[in-house]
């Protein structure tokens, strides 16, 4: 056991070699804790082993860089030297332009008429990127200028491609087109290629396509026209070409009506100079706003007749289409306003 001395502060006794205040600890149990030559604090200043909070830091490891999970545009280049070839990687390197990959694959046996995943050929994506370079290519190689799905061919991927120029469009059509592409060729909704061209409001390639065969005046399963498509879209370059190449703007879709009914519902005048080939009034007059329904007659306090006030009544000869329909007043203006009230009668 340990022997413990007390004194004063202050005092030391003759044996004790260090210097204690207050109260001090046997010589043996001191000497059992002091550093030794093998402690790593006074052998080893430079030691990273971690001494209740002595020593030197250990070095901050620097941190690795994630696994990356995904794959960069430039992945199909590089890795398609050693990626085994399939109908994924071909239609990607296809919709991303990559013709040099595409030459790679069908060198290595891909099949120029491979049916994708979608169920489109590779020229169909080709088309309807308006990519000249990998049509030709396909083209070269074998492919069938009238490759379809459900009767979507490729002449109409094309010229229903939605974001390119005409001019990069047109290219790919006069292509398609001499290598025996079919102009008249329709889909199971009866839509043409003509009709996706008016659409998409390209008067060039309607002209190509009437060039080569299209009828202009074709109606799909509801009776609309390339024209209709013009119309409805607002392409008035088109539906100009349209009309130059003999369209009939009087020709009756399933609903009964026409292309000018359309542009005349939009208000569009401009559209409508152009179907009717002469100029218009500047204003559209609107329809009149008219009651729904007859008005309610008011009974006379000369007769049992019914009567009602001569505008209402000739609203409703309006309505029943016996008289044209004529605004007399203004709608600030009083109804009886400077003029005699006559009422007509009204048999029940």
């Amino acid at each position: 056991m340990a022997n413990f001395h007390f004194g004063p502060g202050g005092f030391e006794l003759e044996e004790d070699e260090d210097d204690y205040d207050g109260f001090v600890l046997d010589n043996d149990y001191g000497q059992a804790f002091k550093p030794t030559q093998s402690d790593p604090v006074k052998t080893n200043p430079s030691s990273a082993a971690p001494r209740g909070g002595f020593g030197q830091p250990s070095k901050k490891q620097t941190p690795q860089e994630p696994e990356r999970k995904f794959r960069y545009a430039s992945d199909l280049k590089n890795e398609a030297e050693t990626l085994p070839l399939n109908v994924g990687d071909f239609q990607m390197a296809i919709v991303r332009g990559h013709g040099h990959v595409v030459q790679q694959y069908l060198s290595n046996g891909f099949g120029v008429d491979e049916v994708l995943k979608s169920g489109w050929t590779g020229l169909m994506y080709a088309a309807s990127n308006a990519n000249l370079e990998i049509t030709s290519l396909l083209l070269d190689k074998g492919a069938d200028p009238n490759s379809h799905k459900d009767m979507y061919t490729v002449l109409m991927a094309a010229c229903g491609a939605g974001g390119y120029s005409e001019a990069d469009v047109l290219a790919v059509v006069n292509l398609l087109l001499d290598r025996g592409a079919e102009a008249s060729a329709f889909d199971r909704y009866h839509t043409t290629p003509l009709m996706y061209a008016a659409r998409e409001g390209r008067p060039l390639v309607i002209e190509r396509l009437v060039q080569a065969g299209a009828d202009v005046n074709r109606q799909d399963r509801r009776g609309l026209t390339g024209l209709t498509w013009a119309v409805t879209k607002g392409h008035k370059a088109a539906a100009r070409a349209l009309m130059q190449l003999k369209a009939d703007p009087l020709k009756k879709h399933g609903d009964g009506q026409t292309v000018i009914d359309l542009a005349e519902l939009n208000d569009d005048l401009e559209m409508l100079e152009i179907l009717e080939g002469k100029k218009r009034d500047s204003t559209l007059v609107s329809a009149p706003t008219i009651p729904a329904a007859r008005p309610k007659p008011v009974s006379s306090r000369s007769s049992n007749s019914l009567y009602v006030d001569v505008e209402q009544y000739r609203n409703f000869l309006f309505i029943a289409g016996h008289i044209p329909y004529v605004t007399t007043l203004s709608p600030a203006q009083p109804a009886h306003a400077g003029r005699q009230v006559r009422s007509y009668p009204v048999h029940s």
